[in-house]
């Protein structure tokens, strides 16, 4: 069984109060910081960056439906979130912090073929033979070595360890891992996160179809 994961319990557990983070080995906050002026637009929305250092997206995505590793549905047939405050430009993607003080922190990254992804979604970066550390969407870390890789739960719980493998099809390479299954307690299910190559990065499969471009 595949996830269908809600865009608002993604919200939920994105949100956090502000904080600073570090520049990582494989970051594109530069390239971010770059694209983040003006109006964009796309299928699933608009995103303005606004000169006073403040930022409006607003985005139709009500879930992703993972159909099979590493490929998904997006569902936009729902009305459109809006997340506007102060912004901040991530390793990894975009925050914004709101009136009440939290921040919502969303997924971007700049593709191999210099399109913009914006959402609800976990980016990571590899190194060059492709092993390293991601965090995954609810803050949960997967390791990821030669031939194996490692799940830990963000909070107090079991890591899980198992074969992986990049596998190539569709037009795409994605790192296929096991994961415990959310919606059948004590068994696991397969999962997948994108590989951008050249930018070294793995990406969840719902961000991939979020693209914007200048207005």
């Amino acid at each position: 069984m595949f996830a269908f994961i809600a865009v608002a319990a993604l919200t939920t557990a994105l949100w956090s109060p502000g904080r600073a983070v570090a520049a990582d080995a494989g970051s594109q906050r530069g390239i971010l910081r770059e694209r983040a002026a003006g109006t964009w637009t796309g299928e699933f929305g608009t995103l303005e960056f606004h000169t006073d250092g403040t930022a409006t997206f607003t985005i139709r995505n009500c879930g992703v439906s993972e159909t099979k590793p590493g490929f998904g549905d997006v569902d936009a047939a729902c009305d459109p979130t809006v997340y506007t405050g102060k912004l901040s430009v991530e390793n990894h993607g975009y925050g914004i912090t709101e009136a009440d003080g939290g921040t919502v922190h969303l997924g971007a990254y700049v593709d191999d073929d210099d399109a913009l992804h914006v959402g609800v979604g976990a980016v990571g970066a590899v190194s060059a033979n492709r092993t390293g550390t991601v965090e995954l969407w609810l803050h949960d870390t997967l390791k990821i070595g030669k031939g194996t890789c490692t799940w830990a739960p963000f909070v107090t719980g079991k890591q899980l360890t198992a074969k992986c493998a990049y596998r190539t099809g569709g037009g795409r390479t994605v790192l296929v891992f096991r994961a415990p299954d959310e919606f059948d307690k004590g068994k696991t299910a397969l999962h997948g996160l994108v590989l951008v190559p050249d930018a070294r990065l793995l990406v969840d499969p719902g961000l991939v179809p979020l693209v914007y471009t200048r207005a």
